[in-house]
């Protein structure tokens, strides 16, 4: 299964443990599927920073509840796609708008965007500074 085979690479160190988790996730061989916003979307919603490393995330044996949590939101995010019938690519001005109402942090006014060691945009929120009084 999807959350097994990435585990048993944590564990196995095929995800190396210092990679940063928003380049580990364009490994397709483990997030097939994964682009640039439902990275964004997943990375969201489990309230992981996209800075953080492999390690960091599901630990050393790949236990940690932050990786559970990230493995959850990505299954989450790609089955509203599908299940919504989101078309970010569609010809339909309508079908788009859907699609940007939908997200959450990706290309948001509110989210800063960063670009990654692939130098694609990382687009995120800093969950640290919103739990800030």
């Amino acid at each position: 299964t999807f959350a097994r085979n990435v585990l048993t690479a944590v564990a196995t160190k095929r995800l190396r443990p210092r990679t940063a988790i928003c380049i580990a996730l364009f490994d397709q061989t483990y997030f097939n599927g994964v682009g640039n916003y439902v990275r964004a979307e997943a990375l969201h919603r489990a309230r992981v920073s996209p800075f953080a490393t492999v390690a960091d995330v599901f630990g050393v044996d790949g236990f940690a509840i932050t990786g559970t949590r990230l493995l959850i939101a990505i299954r989450t995010v790609m089955a509203e796609v599908i299940e919504l019938r989101l078309d970010k690519y569609s010809d339909d001005p309508n079908e788009v708008a859907r699609f940007q109402q939908w997200l959450r942090v990706y290309q948001k006014p509110h989210a800063k965007c960063a670009t990654d060691a692939t130098r694609r945009k990382i687009y995120y929120v800093d969950h640290t500074e919103q739990q800030q009084p």
